[in-house]
Formats: C-alpha cells, sequence, structure tokens
C-alpha cells in the first residue's frame, strides 16, 4: 500500500526568551503541508520554542538522492529534528517578514531578497476603467486584524462571496456568493468564526463589494488586501484610515506573490474544502454556474 504522507523540510523562527530567537530545522511527514507543519511545530514547542513560525519549506519525498543530515534526531514516527538550533540576539530596530498562515516562502532561490518584503502599501491613480487601485502587505502578526479592521472602512456592504482555487485539492476554481450579508458586523464575525478556512487559508479569496463607487475589498490567496474603487473621495479616505493603523506607503513595493517562490497551505484545524463547501451552503452562499 502506497504511503498518502509527503516528506517535508521546515525552517521555523520563534523564540527561546523574550529577547532571544531561535531557527529550528525540522524534518517531517504529513499527507499535506498543514499536518507536516502541525507536526514539526508541536514537537518545536515541546523543545521549548515559543509561537515557532514557517519562514521556509521544501517538499523532499520527490527529490533525487536526499539524505537527512546526520544531525537528525528522529522524535517520532513522523518528524525529525535537527540537534542543534541557531539562536540568536532579537534587535527591535530590524524587521523580518513573517508570511502569513496559508502561504510560505519555498527553500528554491528568490528573483529577489526577502528582506525587501516591507508591510506597507502601493496606490495607484485611476486607470482606463476609472478605477484607483490600493495593495497592501501586512505580515503575519496583524493580517487578521488589519483586514477586519478595513472592513470597518467600507461605507457599505451589499456582496460577500469567496473563491476557492483550484490548488485547494487540485479541484477546478469555485465561486460562492452571500447576498443575505448587508452587515458589516456579519461578515467580521463569519471570518472570525471560520478564520483557519478563510483568512488563514492559502487556497482562498475573499471579496467584499459594497454597490458605492463599485468598490471591492479583497484579501487575495496571497494574503495582500487589495481595494478598489471607482470613488476617489472613499479611495482618499481608505488610504488615510490605513495610514492611521500605522502602514506606509512606498513605491518600492515586493511581495511574496511575484520574484519568490512559495507554497500555498491549509492548516491543520481547517475543516477541508468539503466540509466548509458544505459550511458555506448553510450560511446561504449560492455556488456561481460556470459560463
Amino acid at each position: 500500500m502506497n504511503d498518502p504522507r509527503r516528506f517535508w523540510y521546515f525552517c521555523l523562527n520563534g523564540k527561546q526568551e523574550p529577547n532571544l530567537g531561535v531557527f529550528t530545522t525540522v524534518y517531517a511527514y504529513g499527507e499535506n503541508i498543514g499536518q507536516a507543519l502541525n507536526y514539526a511545530t508541536q514537537v518545536v514547542i515541546g523543545e521549548g520554542v515559543i509561537n515557532p513560525k514557517p519562514i521556509e519549506i521544501c517538499r523532499l519525498d520527490d527529490l533525487e538522492g536526499f539524505e537527512l543530515p546526520t544531525e537528525c534526531i528522529q522524535v517520532n514516527s513522523n518528524v525529525y529534528i535537527h540537534s542543534e538550533f541557531q539562536t540568536y540576539e532579537i534587535n527591535e530596530n530590524e524587521y523580518d517578514f513573517i508570511p502569513p498562515a496559508g502561504i510560505v516562502f519555498g527553500s528554491d532561490e528568490h528573483k529577489y531578497e526577502t528582506d525587501l518584503i516591507q508591510e506597507r502599501f502601493v496606490a495607484y491613480s485611476k486607470n482606463e476603467e476609472d478605477i484607483y487601485e490600493f495593495e497592501l502587505v501586512v505580515d503575519d502578526s496583524r493580517l487578521n486584524t488589519t483586514f477586519l479592521k478595513a472592513i470597518t472602512f467600507l461605507p457599505s456592504i451589499d456582496g460577500f462571496w469567496m473563491y476557492l482555487l483550484e490548488h485547494w485539492n487540485n479541484e477546478k476554481t469555485e465561486l460562492y456568493i452571500n447576498k443575505h450579508y448587508s452587515n458589516l458586523n456579519e461578515v467580521i464575525n463569519f471570518l472570525q468564526e471560520n478564520e483557519e478556512e478563510t483568512v488563514k487559508n492559502g487556497s482562498i479569496e475573499i471579496v467584499v463589494h459594497s454597490a458605492k463607487g463599485e468598490t471591492n475589498l479583497t484579501l487575495n490567496e496571497h494574503k495582500k488586501i487589495q481595494f478598489t474603487t471607482k470613488d476617489e473621495t472613499q479611495f482618499n479616505e481608505f488610504i488615510g484610515q490605513i495610514m492611521e493603523l500605522g502602514f506606509e506607503q512606498t513605491k518600492d513595493y515586493y511581495s511574496i506573490e511575484l520574484g519568490y517562490h512559495h507554497w500555498h497551505y491549509q492548516t491543520q484545524k481547517c475543516k477541508g474544502r468539503t466540509n466548509f463547501v458544505e459550511h458555506l451552503v448553510n450560511n446561504n452562499f449560492v455556488l456561481v454556474p460556470e459560463d
């Protein structure tokens, strides 16, 4: 019988003490990234690492000739851990971008250096379709709170939909729309109650729509917050509110989407695509038929 598991390398970053950071190297089996990551994370937490986050991964079972380093110790049937941890003194003046849950850097060489990614936004002038565009990069520590706060900046809510993308279980992309939610608190509550399947899911795009200005607020699969509108006043107000949250505008804009090798995944707590679809239908989401 074929083993359904895959073998993964993880570099995890966390803390051992408030001012002492640590990198750990873990190799773990799992049927998917989320399961293997959960196994790896639990072992690292057991070794005293606080709040470990994945900063780099690689699939190993399809690499010809790969052998585990001799310094690795088998913890259980699923996990091997490198015996040496790399520690460093945390400098509050230095910043390292940690990708939000659902997306993570791959170990292959990138086109750009990862330290070029900063929590910044870009705003574009009106295009040929009279649409103003905005994009914001937020790291793992405050993506969820920032996106939920951004929803409150909308003048109204006239639509709420989910794109379930094809790389979630290698199924076709599906669009589910909910026209019953007309209150921002309903949308926020749904996202909070289904955080693992929505904000933390690397194979979903979330759109909150306002008819005023044909406005869309999107959290895309690469965890960028996007805002588009035909209403210039609303566009400028939205930017001002984002700046009040502490984000700055930039011309040197980098995100994990372009120029960086990366992986998309669902967390171990995610209820799975089939169960989530059932949950969407039970909450008045309707599948949009294909053309």
